[in-house]
């Protein structure tokens, strides 16, 4: 069990410009017990469930012995056995137009 301190700085919002990403695994429930516990702690944010794995991280490596079907932010990727996920913090720079009316 994860000291209250662990579990209030894993909560906090991150900013999307922070660098890391959110990693949220899940074991997969064995009966409807489980799957109702899992679903309740993940809507309460209670992150130190048995079923749950959070963390913060800049970069993950995935490996798997089988092929197994995934999707990156949405889309579908092709499996892998090793998939390299790294966040280029500030690789990418925005420009937006300052609503009018602001100086």
């Amino acid at each position: 069990v994860k000291e209250p301190k662990e579990q209030e700085r894993m909560r906090q919002a991150s900013r999307m410009d922070d660098g890391v990403f959110e990693l949220v695994l899940l074991r997969m429930p064995r009966t409807l017990l489980d799957l109702t516990n899992l679903l309740v702690a993940l809507n309460q944010m209670q992150y130190d469930d048995p079923g749950i794995f959070f963390r913060h991280a800049s970069r993950v490596t995935v490996e798997t012995a089988d092929d197994i079907p995934w999707s990156l932010d949405g889309e579908y990727a092709p499996s892998s056995p090793v998939v390299n996920i790294e966040n280029c913090h500030g690789a990418v720079r925005l420009l937006v137009k300052k609503p009018e009316g602001t100086e």
